[in-house]
């Protein structure tokens, strides 16, 4: 069950928040004679190309990162070196978690296929590094899938081989429309981060079940039921989230301090979930059917679409729920900010006597004065969102000339 309730405007995601997102049909693989792999050009996020171009100089599409990021060729800057042999790419492995539960993983299924046990499992297998590459956890999450790391090579040079093996996508961004070619997109921009939806396969589904099989033999019992995973970085506010939810009984938990092992244990002892919607929130994958999982936008008019995918891989209670005012917020990297919001007390069955509290509005001018400081400005499209809810926290705003005048924001 998905439950939109709590969104401030549901209007705004129309059907679309609804859509299927598993794609029933059986994969396949590709061979790119002469291809050429071309490793990471640039780091940053917003300008790297990098992936597999074809003997006539062409993108092959869906072998960056994902569909419609990073698909450009380049001329490199070194001498191409040639390889006679065949090889297996698995794309651009990158180091954040989230990926490495969802791009990362999109290939794997190949590896365990009868078709690469009987026909190419000499062949090497190969992938591009973004960002220093596969991290210890997903080393593991490998190990779980009986893969070892230390059998892929790392392409970080450009190398053209006599045939490039690519499996398709167990996991892949396409259009909304199920049945068409499973990479028909124009890579245009749009809320829901570059891309029309996110879709899965019963391939990657098994991936996923084989790893929550593996925690399942290892189970420990917990004395906590509940938790809150806490993102705290580029936020305003979570701490206070925070608080909230361990005020109604939630442990907090920042996984980028645990093991994978314990992760997973602790995944299967919780059965209410929640967190800031992001790398974070892609661990409910792993969580036991029938969980109970709140998950907070960190951008009001902003989806993440891989979400929108990975709720739906299993029997979960999921609840969106809208605590964000991150008004000037124009990138995937924050900063967010976060209020207790109206919705998020309501949902716990609070008394609200008061919408919005000083320290609301001092979290708020917080976030609106970083926001000052760096030169950004307010994005239209939250505000587009928030027009029903913000011109009452503005109005509330406005009264307070002491907060305004101590940290030094003028209305407009």
């Amino acid at each position: 069950m998905i439950n939109y309730d709590g969104l401030y405007n549901k209007d705004y995601f129309g059907d679309r928040l609804n859509e299927n997102h598993f794609y029933d049909k059986k994969l396949h693989f590709r061979i790119i004679e002469n291809g050429t792999i071309l490793p990471l050009k640039d780091v940053n996020y917003a300008g790297f190309f990098g992936g597999l171009m074809d003997d006539r100089g062409n993108f092959v599409k869906g072998t960056s990162v994902h569909i419609g990021v990073g698909e450009e060729v380049y001329t490199p800057n070194d001498e191409v070196l040639y390889s006679p042999m065949t090889v297996i790419y698995l794309g651009m492995l990158i180091n954040i978690w989230g990926h490495c539960l969802t791009d990362n993983l999109k290939r794997i299924w190949f590896l365990k296929s009868n078709i690469y046990k009987n026909y190419f499992k000499n062949c090497p297998i190969v992938y591009t590094p973004m960002w220093g590459g596969v991290i210890e956890n997903f080393a593991k999450l490998l190990k779980i899938l009986e893969i070892d790391v230390r059998s892929l090579l790392i392409i970080n040079r450009p190398m053209k081989f006599a045939n490039v093996i690519i499996p398709d996508e167990s996991f892949f961004l396409g259009k909304s429309t199920l049945g068409g070619p499973a990479h028909s997109i124009d890579g245009t921009a749009d809320d829901f981060g570059g891309n029309d939806e996110s879709f899965f396969t019963q391939e990657y589904l098994e991936n996923v079940n084989q790893i929550r099989d593996f925690a399942n033999k290892n189970f420990s019992p917990l004395d906590k039921k509940k938790f809150y995973f806490f993102q705290g970085r580029h936020q305003f506010g979570e701490e206070r989230i925070a608080r909230y939810f361990e005020s109604k009984g939630y442990a907090i938990v920042q996984p980028g301090n645990l093991q994978l092992e314990d992760q997973l244990n602790i995944y299967l002892n919780c059965e209410h979930w929640a967190s800031m919607i992001g790398s974070i929130s892609h661990n409910i994958i792993f969580l036991r059917d029938n969980s109970n999982v709140i998950l907070i936008p960190r951008r009001a008019a902003y989806l993440n679409i891989y979400q929108l995918a990975l709720n739906r891989l299993h029997d979960l209670d999921v609840y969106y729920i809208d605590a964000a005012f991150s008004l000037f917020t124009h990138s995937h990297t924050g900063p967010y900010c976060y209020i207790l919001s109206e919705n998020l007390r309501k949902h716990f069955d609070d008394e609200v006597t008061e919408k919005y509290t000083t320290e609301d509005i001092e979290t708020f001018l917080a976030y609106a004065q970083y926001a000052k400081v760096s030169g950004l400005d307010q994005n239209p499209k939250e505000l587009e969102y928030l027009k029903d809810v913000f011109p009452e926290f503005k109005e509330q705003l406005e009264s307070r000339t002491d907060l305004l005048e101590k940290f030094g924001i003028t209305l407009k």
